[in-house]
């Protein structure tokens, strides 16, 4: 990556955000780094990968703060295929975050 763009997102869950891209076919890790033009490195929670290349990135700027994802647009050519991908990716995320939602109040319930 070389221009990146770091974008707020509203997103919070790390694990859930994992397990989203994990089922949309990316290979996840954690800790990473990503390559800058300026500073050479940025420092990243979840870098996202498909076919051995970063495709995006997270991180939490700020304990207890939304995510940003961190992607080089100018690479990912904003296309509508990147569009689709994103949408396809908080899809899975906001189904992840509904169900554990309903899992906690299953287990609230039963007590």
């Amino acid at each position: 990556m070389s221009h990146l763009s770091i974008l707020p997102t509203v997103l919070t869950d790390l694990e859930g955000l994992a397990a989203a891209l994990e089922a949309e076919g990316y290979s996840v890790s954690r800790n990473g780094t990503v390559a800058t033009l300026a500073s050479g490195v940025l420092p990243v929670d979840l870098v996202a990968s498909r076919h051995g290349r970063p495709c995006f990135a997270w991180r939490r700027p700020a304990p207890e703060q939304p995510l940003d994802l961190v992607t080089d647009l100018q690479r990912q050519v904003w296309s509508a295929a990147t569009q689709l991908r994103l949408r396809k990716i908080l899809r899975r995320y906001a189904l992840i975050q509904a169900l554990n939602s309903v899992d906690a109040r299953a287990v609230v319930s039963v007590d």
